[in-house]
């Protein structure tokens, strides 16, 4: 019979992201997440990047659960976890197996980084020189000022529609396959 390891120690480590994992052996995987959450707090501290406080929470919860999840594993499950150990960011600096993983995988981090650099310029040098305009036309300036708000929340959106689309998509792929269930059948 295998042994598992320590769900309460994997537990207690995962109070600095990563080192969970690293405790199971996972530590590609939790070098990752140690270097993501850190990362996210370093830019947090940046003025106009305050958003960014958002995944720091979802980065910990993460990666706590997910070690004590694995932690429950055998260690022969976990081994076959340790051979698929990976970089979270493989598809980013191009060590992806699948291309396409690799391509899509860019483009979001790309376009989200575009974002995020549009924001920190607005915040950071558009949106004090709004001021003036304050006192000239103060709707203006209230709209000016809501633009990323509004932004933000059109891209959640259409993330959210992205993702609809893209799971009714395969949900109707995988009914159309042949030798897979048919309606009416």
């Amino acid at each position: 019979m295998y042994q598992k390891k320590s769900g309460f120690l994997a537990g207690l480590f995962s109070i600095v992201p990563g080192a969970g994992h690293m405790y199971l052996g996972l530590s590609k995987k939790g070098a990752s997440l140690m270097a993501l959450f850190f990362a996210d707090c370093f830019l947090c501290s940046i003025p106009g990047l305050h958003l960014l406080w958002l995944g720091i929470p979802v980065i910990w919860f993460y990666s706590l659960f997910d070690a004590v999840n694995k932690s429950n594993l055998t260690l022969q499950q976990l081994s076959y976890w340790k051979t698929q150990d990976k970089f979270l960011f493989e598809d980013l600096i191009g060590h992806s197996q699948q291309p396409q993983n690799a391509h899509k995988a860019r483009l979001i981090a790309g376009w989200g980084l575009v974002v995020l650099g549009v924001y920190a310029v607005f915040y950071n040098f558009l949106r004090p020189f709004l001021w003036d305009l304050y006192d000239l036309i103060p709707w203006l300036y209230d709209l000016l000022c809501n633009i990323p708000a509004v932004l933000f929340s059109l891209g959640l959106i259409a993330l959210g529609v992205y993702l609809v689309r893209s799971t009714r998509q395969k949900a109707g792929k995988d009914q159309s396959a042949p030798g897979g269930p048919q309606c009416g059948q």
